[in-house]
């Protein structure tokens, strides 16, 4: 959940505290406040964060690719 919470939570949250987002809801209606949603959601960050690395959008938080391979590995495992 650290790299959640570091990479991910800014945007995907009830209330996103990124800038371009205040006031609004969470991208998708994709909200990562809990390991519940990691697991409902585990698929589509699957593809996005590790096989794509779209996101982070834009990388804005410098996601590196070691980190997406042991984030991958820690979803595979969820």
């Amino acid at each position: 959940m650290a790299t959640i919470r570091r990479h991910c939570a800014m945007c995907h949250a009830e209330t996103p505290s990124h800038t371009m987002l205040l006031g609004q809801q969470a991208p998708k209606g994709v909200v990562l406040e809990s390991i519940e949603d990691v697991r409902r959601f585990a698929p589509r960050i699957m593809e996005m964060v590790v096989r794509r690395k779209t996101m982070p959008f834009g990388n804005e938080t410098a996601l590196t690719d070691a980190d997406r391979v042991k984030f991958g590995q820690w979803l595979a495992a969820q």
